[in-house]
């Protein structure tokens, strides 16, 4: 019936004063504290990807210009940044090949690992992996394994 519903005033949203102006008013003042630590949090993120992609392109710059020391510096930055930043991760095991003078190298296992870990269908994590363990641990099942996971 008709006047077994609500009021439209009882429905609208509840608004508070705060400061010079007007905030809108959890319906359950227990959980606003909860959504505004929640908001908090997104933010932080969102700063670090932002950072994150700052110094990933930093890397690259430095990359490009055969700069590998300074490209390494920048990646491992992003991905202290962003630690879920699979794609910083790739960077520093590529900046690791190049800084050894293109020869694979026991110090991109990790950061391929982690990128893997990451992404776990990242083909060319894979494959550099692949390369790392025929290459530098002379262990051919488990680069066949890396090579059949990167196609």
């Amino acid at each position: 019936m008709w006047w077994s519903k609500k009021p439209a005033w009882a429905v609208l949203p509840r608004w508070t004063a705060v400061g010079d102006g007007l905030r809108r008013s959890s319906p359950n003042p227990r959980k606003a504290p909860q959504t505004e630590e929640a908001l908090a949090r997104l933010r932080g993120a969102q700063m670090h990807a932002r950072e994150a992609a700052a110094h990933l392109a930093k890397g690259e710059a430095h990359f490009e210009r055969g700069e590998w020391a300074e490209a390494l510096k920048a990646y491992r930055a992003a991905a202290e940044a962003d630690p879920k930043m699979s794609q910083a991760w790739l960077w520093i095991s590529t900046a690791e090949y190049r800084a050894n003078g293109g020869k694979h190298c026991e110090a991109q296992y990790v950061p391929l690992m982690h990128c893997i870990k990451l992404d776990p269908k990242c083909a060319e994590a894979h494959n550099n992996l692949g390369c790392v363990h025929k290459n530098v641990f002379k262990d051919p099942v488990k680069a066949e394994e890396s090579f059949r996971e990167a196609i």
